[in-house]
């Protein structure tokens, strides 16, 4: 095991001096590769991306992030080999695997043009920077609000002094400039003033018996400086004092529990809404032993230079190791606000400053969760997330959680910067938003610019929280707002404006479901500091089939529509009668003005014609539409209702005074079937000639009136037969 922490340090030592890079990209994930939660399905059923004809072909999965409302998927757009620089794709999903966002638009590749080898573009370079070492090139697909174009991203310089260049494969044109976060300066002044000495526990290697401040569990290793610029392992040669304490460097003491401390906030899922163990928020290889995991190496250096009035952290993301520098401050110069990050003082012993190391720290999170630009807009937000969880982790109340550096305090006893909006943050909100922006178009870095003002810009952002907490102070608990700037940081692109910021913090407290009154408050403090204007927003307007104005709402750039108007209903006419089916767009996010109009499902009416008989019972009944043509002639005869009764047609009325006619179906209708009754013959008369015999009645016993009653008989049945059909007749009618 001795030998193993020998070793391990000799590991630590090479990858600091950089003449071993072990190599732990991840590669792309492919589709069949996601688990239950399917990034590629929610992405294929999104209209979003439809103009993408395979998206597991033309979009790579980059990052899944656990945040507290569920999961943010990051997708980076591909055509063929290259990845599509500006077409970043950010899905955010709940718990329960619903879309509750779509952030970014596929891109349409045109053919490309290479004119350039990738020597010509090194001779570019060259022409505009010097000669300079090349720390990596690559190609891709530039399309960040131009014409998508071949081109070529160089890092020149190294990880301390980097700046990326994308040079057009095309033209030779330099696309975008600026100084890369990844291997570049963040030099933000700090101070100090406690100098506590606090217990800690480090590696103790009883073979040599030294103490050697490394946690191979936590990946933290410290290194001491000397106020040089070659690392040495602070190590400490077993020597008992008289009261039995070992003696340490009271800063490395200070720096080691306070990393601790940090370590131990990310860990804790309450702070956040997840777990983060490590700068790259792994969480699943902490083996509690010494064995080395998939998380990001920190490496602390203190004692750096000679007074260096400056603190900063270099997270290298390729290599998956996070280097947080720290120099020892001058301590005893005063100074006004410069056009960089120091309203008042210099820096002494920033590493005793928990919120400074802190922010240090966030950093390093920011870099492997959103590698956010260092410049401008996405420069300042880097700035402003730090500030933030630099006074989470520090975990002060009221007005002491809005300074940053105040416990490594300066000679002036006051802290470095601040987001309350005192005269220590200077260029704060609205009135002053043009002034601290005046370098935006400026990607050089000088006393003057700072990165086109990342930390005055910083406060502009971090300002809102504080008003926030001023407005609503039980609602806006250390956890709330852990969870809603940690789940806006997951959403926001590398290259992230303040408008994207702006939008999607509002969003990441809808999908957190903060109630009602804290949204609109959130939204009210962005409006105050300039950031939510009246042209993020839209117009989403509903109208009736007949164009009658149904409602309308004003909806916020991204946000998707949850108030819709009554469901209207359209009256039937001769021909149709209607049935709302919806509106016209449900749309994802709304972001453009928009006119949405009430659908209906379509039927014809259907019209009946009856036939009925003479008792009125049905013989038929069939359905037509408005406009059908109804012909008398096509209908068959009806069955007789019995022998001697004779059918005579169809009638329009019951009386059957108007014989049916052809018309147009316009009503229902009811058609009357007429039978005339025709008797029998008389029967015929009897043929005397052909009787056997004839019978005589006797007068005496009512002969005489035999004859007489056949008669009355035959008059009788003739009668009957009569009155029955005048009866049948008057009933039908």
């Amino acid at each position: 095991m001795r030998d193993f922490f020998k070793l391990f340090i000799a590991f630590a030592l090479t990858l600091v001096m950089g003449f071993s890079v072990l190599n732990v990209i991840p590669t792309s994930t492919k589709a069949e590769e996601i688990d239950v939660n399917d990034p590629f399905s929610i992405l294929a059923s999104l209209d979003e991306v439809k103009g993408a004809n395979d998206v597991n072909e033309e979009y790579r999965l980059d990052k899944t992030l656990d945040v507290a409302f569920g999961k943010v998927y990051k997708f980076l757009q591909v055509s063929g080999e290259y990845d599509v620089y500006g077409s970043d794709l950010i899905v955010s999903v709940d718990k329960d695997g619903n879309v509750l966002s779509v952030d970014g638009e596929y891109i349409n590749i045109p053919s490309l043009n290479e004119n350039l080898t990738q020597e010509d573009v090194l001779k570019v370079v060259a022409k505009n920077v010097g000669e300079t070492n090349i720390y990596a090139i690559e190609k891709l697909i530039y399309a960040l609000d131009v014409v998508p174009q071949l081109a070529y991203k160089v890092t020149v310089g190294d990880k301390v002094d980097g700046k990326v260049l994308y040079v057009s494969a095309a033209s030779g044109k330099i696309l975008k400039g600026f100084y890369d976060s990844v291997r570049g300066l963040s030099p933000i002044s700090q101070v100090d003033g406690l100098g506590n000495t606090i217990e800690i526990n480090v590696f103790h290697d009883e073979n040599n018996g030294e103490y050697v401040m490394m946690d191979a569990t936590k990946n933290f290793f410290l290194y001491d400086m000397q106020n040089m610029t070659s690392p040495s392992l602070i190590t400490k040669e077993l020597s008992i004092a008289d009261d039995g304490s070992e003696q340490f460097d009271p800063i490395a003491v200070s720096a080691w529990n306070n990393m601790n401390i940090i370590y131990d906030f990310y860990a804790d899922a309450s702070n956040l809404g997840v777990s983060i163990v490590g700068a790259d928020g792994n969480n699943d290889n902490v083996s509690g032993n010494c064995e080395p995991n998939n998380e990001a190496i920190v490496f602390i250096y203190i004692h750096y230079g000679e007074d260096y009035d400056n603190a900063y952290c270099s997270p290298d993301t390729d290599r998956k190791v996070s280097y947080i520098v720290i120099g020892d401050g001058a301590g005893d110069s005063y100074y006004e606000w410069n056009g960089q990050q120091f309203p008042v003082g210099s820096l002494k012993d920033p590493a005793n400053a928990l919120d400074i190391l802190g922010h240090e720290y966030q950093h390093a999170v920011c870099a492997y969760i959103t590698d956010f630009e260092y410049v401008g807009d996405s420069g300042a937000l880097n700035e402003a997330f730090a500030d933030i969880m630099g006074a989470l982790i520090e975990g002060k109340t009221g007005d002491d959680f809005w300074g940053i550096g105040e416990d490594g305090s300066n000679m002036f006893n006051e802290h470095l910067r601040s987001m309350d909006g005192s005269t220590r943050s200077q260029r704060y909100d609205n009135a002053n938003k043009q002034v601290c922006r005046r370098h935006q178009d400026n990607s050089e870095h000088d006393e003057n610019c700072d990165y086109a003002g990342v930390h005055s810009n910083s406060t502009i952002i971090s300002h809102v929280q504080y008003k926030m907490s001023q407005a609503m102070p039980e609602y806006f608990t250390n956890e709330r707002i852990g969870h809603l700037w940690y789940s806006t940081l997951c959403t926001l692109s590398d290259n992230a404006d303040f408008t994207e910021f702006t939008l999607k913090f509002i969003k990441a407290a809808q999908n957190l479901n903060f109630s009602q009154e804290a949204i609109q408050t959130i939204k009210e403090c962005l409006t105050s500091s300039n950031l939510l204007t009246d042209d993020m927003y839209h117009t989403v307007t509903f109208y009736d089939w007949d164009g009658t104005e149904l409602g309308s709402y004003e909806v916020l750039y991204g946000e998707t529509l949850t108030e819709f108007p009554e469901e209207p209903s359209r009256e039937s006419d001769n021909t149709y009668y209607y049935v709302f089916s919806g509106w016209d767009i449900y749309p994802v996010g709304v972001t453009q003005d928009l006119v949405i109009t009430a659908t209906y499902n379509v039927f014809y009416r259907e019209y009946t014609v009856t036939i009925l008989d003479m008792t009125n019972d049905v013989i038929q009944t069939t359905t037509h539409h408005f406009g059908d043509s109804y012909t008398i002639a096509d209908l068959e005869e009806p069955a007789s209702p019995g022998e001697y009764w004779i059918f005579e047609g169809f009638y329009m009325d019951n009386t059957y005074t108007y014989p049916a006619y052809d018309f147009t179906i316009s009503e229902d209708v009811t058609l009357y079937a007429y039978w005339s009754y025709l008797p029998p013959p008389p029967a015929e008369e009897p043929d005397d000639s052909k009787n056997c015999g004839t019978v005589v009645f006797d007068s005496s016993n009512g002969g005489s009136g035999g004859s007489g009653l056949m008669i009355g008989f035959t008059l009788l049945a003739a009668a009957a037969t009569i009155a029955f059909a005048k009866k049948k007749s008057k009933k039908q009618g």
